[in-house]
């Protein structure tokens, strides 16, 4: 399952790149404590700012945060080639969950994923943002489950679709 995923090397037409690269230079130039705050403007994190319990779960997590990646360069390895050329390698059943009013650029990532992915099936969460599971925690379950209920052991690749929510769970009183 990948919800709200991030894909390295994603082009980032809508200019959510350009907000990460954004924090990433206050915080080597402003401190950690400027970045944070950026970070919690950002538009990616609006519908999640709505809900107060979410607002406060996300303060307190960013708050938490050393910010380590702001001030670093990544010491990782990447892939090579990269996993954005490599999503038909992919070989598990996938479900794509993208919240309706996460950034276009997510939607972009999601879109990326569940036609890359040969057994991905992409659900998009209506009234939640880029932070789904908090968002709207009971529908983002429900879509999980349903992804899981009608994916039996041993599932052959390829049988999914990739446009829209999952088929309704079987009915379990036969």
């Amino acid at each position: 399952m990948l919800a709200d995923a991030v894909v390295r090397h994603y082009p980032y037409p809508a200019g959510w790149g350009a907000n990460l690269a954004r924090v990433n230079r206050v915080a080597r130039e402003s401190g950690l404590d400027a970045a944070k705050q950026l970070w919690l403007a950002d538009p990616v994190f609006e519908r999640s700012r709505e809900i107060p319990e979410v607002a406060a779960r996300l303060r307190g997590m960013v708050e938490e945060y050393t910010g380590w990646q702001f001030l670093h360069d990544s010491p990782h390895r990447f892939l090579r080639p990269p996993a954005i050329e490599r999503l038909a390698e992919v070989d598990v059943p996938t479900l794509v969950l993208v919240g309706e009013r996460d950034h276009s650029d997510s939607h972009g990532m999601a879109q990326l994923l569940a036609v890359g992915i040969p057994d991905a099936e992409l659900v998009t969460l209506p009234g939640t943002g880029h932070m789904s599971n908090m968002d709207s925690p009971d529908r983002f379950n429900e879509a999980v489950l349903a992804f899981l209920d009608h994916r039996p052991p041993g599932h052959e690749p390829g049988a999914a679709s990739a446009a829209g929510a999952p088929p309704p769970p079987p009915d379990r009183g036969s």
